[in-house]
């Protein structure tokens, strides 16, 4: 049966080597982002084209065993992951480093009851049935150790560990129940207290950790948070102000929690904590650093009507520009009665349509609001409609930003395109003004 079972995976390997030159996955060294960024390829090339090796262990160890692996803050939520990145052992060049908390310190209950089981199961004379539970914490601790060869660091993987945590806990657990047993009331008692107490603690460092910002978070999302922190702050005392900065430019990077205020509050912005550098794109786009509140002059609104043009056929009409850089919007006509809107970013290259594939449907004679963001301190601009983002692009110049005339209905057959700038109406940046007073 083991020979049969063993004929798929060979002839898999055979057919997976013959494709791509490896026995499992794919070449490393042929992904369209190593042969695109050149630290990828300083990495895999200090590393003998693979990601897996040795020389990782020692740096994986620290990072996912060492005791100080969480952060304790004044200010919401109080615990959180590391400030920056871990260190590297020996200098060891890894494909990637996020800040991850350590194992003992944002599990402690199931680190701590682990040790207990591993030392219950492997024991010379192991009692009751608890020497069958050896081969399941071995294979368990397969991926566990896995890990630790691996040329990447970061908190997802700390979800590897939680299979062979959760069965060695589960025999500590049988194992301290059966000590208990018969013990005096107090003592008992006690030690429900501290599992309950370390279990507590645990459950709110997760939670911190999980509401730590991220690349992944949206606008709302960051600016609900900085709330949160200023509305906590303000009840117990903290010094959420004292992790601001104002200066006129974004640095490349800053440490996590850091708020950073552009001008009168033209943006304040919330680093995330991690470091960029190895991704020149992602630099230059101040990656980061996550808005927060954008002011006027980094956000521009528009009440945009769309009508069918008289000619039938589609129509354009500037919103913003900057030097050779301008943003657009657009209708064109369909076959259901109904408009569909589109957006575009030029400048003295090329013109970008719509690069998230979506163009929305509109009513004829339905009005809008359009906001279009040119942040000059991330380099961006971006354009969405109705709160929903349909247009990203780089804005590169050092040209002041200039919004377009706009065209107005002037009584007769209305334009395709009419366009109302509100900016001015639109709420100021009031959190951003609460911490700099």
């Amino acid at each position: 049966m083991l020979a049969v079972g063993l004929v798929p995976l060979l002839v898999g390997c055979a057919v997976n080597y013959a494709k791509f030159g490896v026995l499992f996955g794919l070449p490393v060294t042929d992904q369209v982002y190593t042969l695109t960024n050149a630290y990828r390829r300083k990495f895999l090339a200090a590393n003998h084209n693979s990601e897996v090796g040795i020389a990782f262990a020692p740096t994986d160890a620290l990072a996912y065993l060492r005791l100080d692996g969480l952060r304790f803050t004044s200010v919401f939520p109080f615990i959180t992951l590391p400030a920056s990145q871990n260190a590297t052992v020996a200098g060891v060049l890894f494909d990637k480093r996020y800040r991850t908390a350590s194992l003992p310190s944002s599990m402690p209950l199931l680190f701590l009851l682990s040790c207990w089981g591993l030392i219950t199961a492997f024991r010379p004379k192991p009692l009751g049935k608890a020497v069958l539970t050896r081969l399941l914490l071995l294979a368990s601790g397969t991926a566990c150790a896995a890990l630790l060869l691996w040329g990447y660091i970061a908190p997802r993987y700390l979800a590897d560990f939680i299979p062979f945590l959760v069965l060695a806990s589960g025999v500590a657990m049988v194992d301290i129940w059966r000590r208990l047993e018969g013990r005096r009331r107090p003592i008992r008692i006690g030690a429900l207290a501290i599992i309950s107490l370390v279990a507590l603690f645990s459950m709110a460092a997760n939670i911190g950790m999980a509401i730590t910002p991220n690349e992944q978070w949206n606008s709302t999302q960051v600016l609900h948070y900085v709330q949160a922190q200023k509305a906590v702050s303000d009840l117990t005392g903290g010094t959420l102000k004292a992790n601001v900065v104002r200066g006129s430019s974004l640095p490349p990077y800053g440490p996590a929690d850091q708020l950073y205020v552009i001008g009168d509050c033209d943006g304040l912005y919330i680093s995330n904590g991690e470091n960029y550098s190895t991704v020149p794109n992602a630099s230059f786009l101040r990656s980061t650093w996550m808005p927060v509140e954008l002011g006027h002059g980094f956000q521009h609104t528009f009440q945009v009507t769309f009508n069918q043009s008289a000619s039938g056929g589609p129509a354009s009409v500037p919103l913003v520009s900057a030097g050779p850089d301008s943003v657009s919007v657009n209708v064109v006509p369909t076959d259901r009665r109904l408009l569909r809107a589109s957006f575009s970013f030029s400048n003295s290259d090329r013109t970008v349509h719509d690069i998230f594939g979506v163009m929305p449907l509109v009513r004829p004679g339905s009005t809008h609001q359009v906001v279009v963001t040119t942040d000059r301190a991330k380099h961006l601009a971006q354009v969405s409609m109705d709160g929903t983002a349909y247009l990203i692009g780089s804005l590169d110049t050092t040209q002041p930003i200039h919004v377009e005339a706009q065209q107005v209905d002037s009584g007769g057959t209305p334009p395709a395109l009419s366009v109302t700038d509100i900016t001015g109406s639109t709420p100021q940046p009031t959190l951003c003004r609460s911490l700099i007073r």
